[in-house]
């Protein structure tokens, strides 16, 4: 193309199919986002071109990697790093392999990152000294993988790092399997529990003072992977375990289970399921209805048949099944509905507007989500079914539900 031709047809083209390859190169990563409501999200994206890496969005918690923590969308911004290869979303942070070693910046509570640092927010990347290549991170806890096996950072308090020490892990730590030959996949923690699926089935360690591990056992801290006392008729993996701060939920083989506290009637059991689970629960006080306040189950109680999703928030249950969501707990509020009572013990279904099929359920305090083909649904405060249209609570919602992983290309 000689000078001439700057402003032909043939150098249009060129720049229009230059500009074209540069978007095209754009990958657009998983969203980082939540609050404790599903309300009002703050949404964080990182972009590649090449092996560059951008981030655009809100920056609360540093999320950003750009510095000055806030949460307004300061346009898409370039993030000073090596040559990156691949972008791990974790809770409220990531963490980037590059051709120099791995980085993580974001929320830091406890020392979590593995960067050495005490500040509860890391706004740039910073090192994360790995003796062992990354080979992957999982987005539900603060396990990452490296050649050498899994290795974790952060407080140990409840032994919710599956580390015999209670002590404060400030650098990346080798995490033991207590049994030998047993490969853990992956991994969810929240509230501090941590569980594990391995190919010997569901392990769990962490904060057990309701149960909520559902190990079966009394003591309030587990400092080791202990298998998850599921009935030994259960066929197939599980494929969802939903946890708050007291209870928690196992779906495996298209069954649910429940443990841990049943304050409100969380886990959908009456006092007649859990006595037969454990006759030792005899003597729990029970209001009249049957309701077993107080009760905790230690081992993991079938609630219902047909269960595919499920979540859980604060006291408030929700369970997906064929097309149906079923709903059990707090009611205070009135988002099941005011006519029920405060507390629901058995699962009932909950109505949805005609037409409405159901494929996915998310729950905040006081607040219900449904996801179906036409999009979200929400419902709380003791009002109907609303679509939600709000792009920012979309995001969030969406979010909520990403996987872990994008590979950069190039």
């Amino acid at each position: 193309m000689g000078e001439n031709d700057l402003c032909g047809p043939s150098a249009v083209f060129f720049l229009c199919r230059k500009f074209m390859t540069v978007w095209h190169g754009l990958v657009d990563t998983d969203a980082i986002c939540g609050d404790d409501d599903l309300g009002e999200a703050h949404v964080t994206r990182l972009y590649s071109w090449g092996s560059r890496l951008f981030s655009t969005g809100d920056n609360w918690l540093g999320t950003a990697g750009t510095g000055c923590c806030d949460s307004f969308d300061r346009g898409l911004a370039w993030i000073r790093l090596p040559p990156v290869r691949a972008a791990y979303r974790r809770v409220w942070a990531w963490l980037v392999d590059t051709s120099r070693g791995s980085y993580a910046w974001g929320m830091n509570a406890g020392g979590r990152l593995g960067v050495g640092s005490a500040e509860y927010t890391v706004d740039r990347p910073a090192l994360v000294p790995l003796p062992c290549p990354l080979i992957s991170a999982d987005a539900e806890s603060d396990f990452i993988l490296t050649a050498g096996g899994w290795m974790v950072a952060g407080e140990n308090t409840f032994g919710q790092l599956a580390l015999p020490d209670a002590d404060p892990a400030p650098r990346p730590t080798h995490v033991p399997v207590p049994d030998v030959g047993v490969t853990v996949t992956s991994w969810l923690t929240h509230h501090w529990v941590t569980f594990a699926w391995t190919d010997g089935g569901l392990m769990a360690c962490g904060h057990n003072a309701c149960g909520q591990c559902g190990v079966g056992s009394p003591e309030g801290r587990v400092a080791s992977l202990t298998p998850v006392m599921l009935p030994p008729d259960v066929k197939g993996r599980v494929t969802k375990v939903a946890h708050s701060q007291s209870a928690t939920l196992i779906v495996a083989g298209g069954r649910c289970f429940s443990c841990g506290s049943t304050q409100h009637g969380e886990l959908g059991l009456t006092r007649p399921q859990l006595l037969e689970a454990d006759p030792a629960m005899g003597d729990v006080y029970a209001s009249d209805d049957g309701h077993p306040y107080g009760a905790c189950a230690q081992t993991p109680v079938e609630v219902r048949l047909g269960v595919t999703d499920c979540a859980v928030c604060d006291g408030l249950t929700l369970m997906l099944s064929d097309g149906t969501i079923y709903v059990c707990g707090d009611n205070s509020t009135g988002c099941l509905s005011p006519d029920l009572p405060d507390d629901v013990v058995t699962p009932l279904s909950l109505p949805l507007p005609p037409g409405v099929t159901p494929t996915r359920a998310v729950v905040g305090p006081g607040r219900v989500y449904v996801r179906s083909p036409g999009g979200w649904l929400g419902r709380g405060g003791g009002e109907g079914w609303v679509a939600i249209r709000d792009e920012r609570r979309v995001a969030g919602l969406e979010a909520a539900l990403l996987s872990t992983v994008v590979h950069i290309e190039g």
